[in-house]
């Protein structure tokens, strides 16, 4: 009989808690706080049907005199974007060789390059012919008012129309701030580049992939532990570039990353990154592969260097920093049957999902030309 009693008080006590929730979503504040979980949702409710994109770019406003100088007055600037272990590190280490240039590593990092007290003295190993990451950033302390832990947890994926104003002045103060070409090196943008293309439409964006494979075997290469079963759900002690936090936030977008929680965190990996790849063939002027930029420098790098509008190349300096790494180390991992079957299983799931693909935008010529997805 005690027992029969739960449901109606659990009925009454749910009815009460969505009347306080309604009546508190009326207000300023609850309207704020609701803008403030969801930001992006305004444009998406928006039910006038007027929208900025629909107005006519050869419309002209009432009074010439009023609004902000023109975009094509801006600075321009280049946009590198790649996911954690793809050689993104190399690429922003090209772009800072050259003299007329000024590159900065991931401004999204959580070492926060501005601050010398949180970017500390630490450098990757791994990384060739790399002294320090915050050269660049140095006098920018100011950068500390408007950087947000956020950016790299939470909204990974930003549609075209969404709001962050604090990350817009941020990266336009990094480009104001830089002498020569600057070129910003990010980890954290690639489903951000439908928001990145309409805020800074005279930027180049320039996507580089690695094949996905090694890219697993850079993730986990020191930590031999994971096993062939294991699950993402227990993958933490070794999710060093945090897979599963990623996946967690993109799955209310992209509802084919739910299961992964309890698949090998190599079908994650996988899906991010082809999803990835989509993402960059839709938005960015050029696409490359890192094997292509080490195996033929002389024709990918040159060619991805005039994309950016660079054509006095220190091919001397350059060169030296190209060093091929050892080929098809993703074996010492599990056979390629292993990694097909996974493989397998994630395309069927991303074209039941995608069906056409995406139609926001279409890719440019240069990134069908550069790059096709498998």
């Amino acid at each position: 009989m005690k027992f029969g009693l739960l449901g109606p008080v659990r009925g009454f006590l749910r009815r009460k808690f969505f009347g306080v929730l309604r009546q508190a979503l009326q207000t300023q504040d609850g309207r704020e706080i609701l803008a403030h979980a969801f930001p992006d949702l305004a444009p998406l409710a928006t039910a006038n049907g007027l929208s900025i994109d629909s107005v006519p770019s050869s419309m002209n406003p009432p009074y010439s005199s009023l609004g902000a100088a023109n975009t094509t007055d801006r600075k321009p600037f280049v946009i590198v974007t790649s996911r954690f272990r793809s050689g993104s590190t190399f690429l922003w280490n090209l772009f800072r060789h050259l003299p007329d240039c000024t590159a900065y590593y991931e401004p999204f990092n959580d070492r926060r390059w501005f601050d010398p007290q949180t970017r500390g003295t630490r450098v990757d190993s791994t990384h060739r012919a790399v002294k320090d990451y915050w050269r660049e950033y140095e006098g920018l302390e100011h950068l500390d008012q408007l950087y947000q832990f956020d950016w790299i947890q939470r909204r990974l994926y930003m549609p075209s129309m969404a709001v962050d104003e604090r990350m817009r002045r941020y990266i336009t103060e990094l480009v104001d701030a830089a002498s020569g070409l600057p070129v910003l090196q990010f980890n954290r943008v690639d489903f951000r580049l439908p928001w990145l293309r309409r805020q800074f439409p005279e930027a180049k964006i320039i996507q580089l992939i690695r094949h996905p494979r090694d890219i697993w075997n850079s993730m986990t290469a020191p930590y031999r532990t994971v096993g062939l079963n294991d699950r993402l759900c227990d993958f933490d002690p070794f999710d060093f570039y945090s897979l599963g936090l990623w996946t967690n936030d993109l799955k209310f977008a992209f509802p084919f990353l739910q299961d992964c929680e309890h698949e090998h965190p190599y079908r994650a990996t996988y899906l991010i990154w082809k999803l990835s790849c989509l993402f960059g063939q839709q938005y960015a002027d050029g696409c490359y592969r890192y094997e292509d930029l080490i195996g033929q420098p002389m024709h990918y790098i040159q060619d991805m260097f005039s994309v950016a509008g660079i054509t006095d190349i220190p091919w001397e300096s350059i060169l030296t920093i190209v060093k091929p790494p050892q080929p098809d180390r993703w074996r010492e991992y599990a056979d390629e049957a292993w990694f097909q079957a996974h493989e397998t299983e994630c395309d069927q799931r991303f074209a039941d999902y995608f069906g056409g693909g995406i139609p926001e935008r279409q890719p440019s010529e240069d990134a069908r030309e550069n790059l096709s997805i498998p």
